[in-house]
């Protein structure tokens, strides 16, 4: 067995002290000089150790220098004592053996060396430590079975404590089979991160088992684990990048490499990235296969422009893929696209305030829907029959406001499906030239932003009318639906609904249909308070009046 413990070579002499009539004397003065006693004409012997305390891992043994001598050249006699049975010692050629057998606590003993010439003799100690034995531990940690395609890898994770014996002096050994066979297959042991990466080449197959062994020299451990290689289906290594991807000048992105489609995730790295379209002056492109990660940057002089990029990225099936992006530079906003973005968010708060009815009908939904009155079904037909009542607003309005939305934020408007273009409405024109690349902000461009402001304008007007579906409006489907609540929750602070719909201006700003109607309440102090019964509605007014854009 290797051993853990080096001798130390600093010899403390031990001398004899001689005496009267014969007797000996192991003396007292507390170092590991050997003492004795001398006679008339005879000197006593010497012993000396090579070090006085030792550290003794259990069921180990090891080495101590010793040095005998005697003035007189007599013959020498050497005996062995310890203090504990669990400590051996044997004296072998100017050495001593000192073994220690298995202990489960940390043990001390003494080993005393008497030195004779038959008359006079000299004693040393030696102070052992005996160490309990620490194995080590560990085992296997997820997945122990994985489906790895042939050309790609399979990552398995394991977690290790070593014991007395450190990680890095631990012996590894790792051992496949296929159907009882041997089996020879490529893999990484990585022990700082505690993982064996197994990478089956085309030429390898079917099931295969495998154990990792882990020894200490004195305990040995196996961790199973087992995978199966299979034919790829056809490995993309693409790059799950936004097809379109938008830059302001001076603006930086970042993207992880990330692809669904792979095979081999973890080996996914980009071999170039080429402009198709456009200029690349103002954009720079950058790629960190070690960091794993890919960076477009606009420099801050970028002119508005949209370019495609074609990136080709692989993973370990050597499939080359070429994918193909889009990068927008946009330029930076003017005073009358300023003006156009403070219209649409004024636009979005009219609908949501003139759709208080529907906001009210959805709380009590919800509602009914968590108190398991009605099934997830029943309460998405509840909804649909709202949204009915006002078709065109979520079917088309919607949809135009999140256009212009995007347009004014990234330049450019997404594609609609309302004019199956790139617009927002309807005589707007593209403002970019796709085999080109140039382009300009959509609604820096006078025309079309004359027909968003008029779009607007017609889209605000949609809260004057409550919306009809199957000869009811939105206040008598909301009506019913108060009627099923209060059904399941008297307490409910809501009763049923007037026909006075008027939207109502307060001295706030905020404008709403319940609050300032006197049916639901009052002005107390200037400011206004529902009725206890309908107490339900400030919330809903709440709703629609704060923090409302974006959405209804």
């Amino acid at each position: 067995m290797k051993k853990w413990f080096s001798t130390l070579m600093l010899v403390l002499c031990v001398s004899a002290c001689g005496g009267s009539g014969g007797s000996s004397s192991t003396g007292g003065n507390g170092d590991n000089n050997g003492s004795g006693t001398t006679g008339g004409s005879n000197n006593a012997p010497t012993v000396s150790l090579a070090t006085d305390a030792i550290e003794l891992l259990a069921g180990d043994s090891t080495r101590v220098a010793i040095t005998l001598e005697d003035e007189d050249g007599d013959a020498l006699t050497v005996s062995l004592a310890s203090s504990d049975p669990v400590v051996s010692a044997l004296h072998q050629e100017g050495e001593l053996i000192i073994s220690a057998k298995a202990v489960a606590e940390q043990l001390e003993a003494i080993v005393t060396v008497t030195v004779s010439d038959g008359a006079l003799q000299a004693q040393a100690q030696l102070a052992v430590t005996v160490l309990p034995f620490q194995t080590l531990s560990a085992r296997m940690v997820g997945e122990t079975h994985l489906q790895i395609f042939r050309g790609s890898q399979g990552v398995f994770q394991f977690e290790l404590e070593a014991g007395t014996v450190p990680k890095e002096q631990l012996q590894f050994d790792l051992t496949f089979e296929t159907y009882g066979a041997p089996s020879s297959v490529p893999y990484e042991l990585d022990l700082t991160n505690q993982t064996i990466t197994i990478r089956p080449d085309f030429s390898i197959n079917d099931q295969h088992t495998a154990i990792l062994g882990i020894s200490d020299g004195v305990s040995r451990v196996e961790l199973p684990f087992s995978f199966h290689a299979v034919v790829s289906t056809g490995s993309a290594p693409i790059l799950d990048l936004p097809l379109i991807t938008f830059l302001s000048p001076g603006q930086e992105k970042v993207f992880d490499y990330a692809s669904g489609l792979s095979a081999n995730e973890a080996a996914l790295k980009v071999v170039s990235v080429e402009t198709r379209i456009g200029s690349d002056a103002g954009l720079m492109v950058s790629f960190d296969n070690d960091a794993r990660q890919l960076r477009f940057s606009a420099s801050a002089d970028a002119q508005p422009e949209m370019l495609q990029l074609a990136i080709q990225s692989e993973d370990l099936s050597s499939v080359v893929y070429t994918g193909f992006y889009q990068v927008v530079i946009k330029a930076a906003q003017s005073a009358q696209e300023s003006a156009l973005e403070e219209q649409l968010h004024q636009t979005w708060l009219s609908l949501a305030q003139g759709m208080e009815y529907d906001r009210l009908a959805f709380w009590l939904i919800d509602l009914l829907e968590l108190r398991g009155e009605f099934s997830r079904d029943e309460a998405r037909s509840h909804r649909n029959r709202i949204k009915d009542t006002h078709f065109v607003v979520y079917s088309y309005h919607a949809e135009a406001l999140a256009c212009v939305q995007q347009a004014l934020e990234q330049g450019l408007p997404p594609y609609t499906r309302q004019w199956g273009a790139q617009t927002c409405f309807a005589g707007e024109r593209s403002t970019a030239d796709e085999s080109t690349g140039q382009m300009s902000n959509h609604y820096a461009d006078s025309h079309n932003l004359a027909q968003a402001q008029a779009g607007l304008e017609q889209i605000a007007q949609a809260y004057l009318d409550l919306g009809q579906m199957e000869g009811k409006d939105t206040a008598d489907l909301t009506n019913e639906l108060i009627a099923l609540a209060k059904a399941h929750v008297p307490e409910l602070a809501i009763a049923p609904l007037g026909t006075h719909y008027q939207l109502n201006t307060l001295s706030d700003g905020r404008r709403s249909r319940f609050a300032g109607n006197a049916l639901y309440g009052e002005q107390v102090d200037g400011q206004w308070q529902y009725h206890a019964e309908w107490a339900l509605l400030e919330v809903i007014t709440d709703l629609v009046n704060e923090g409302y854009h974006g959405t209804f």
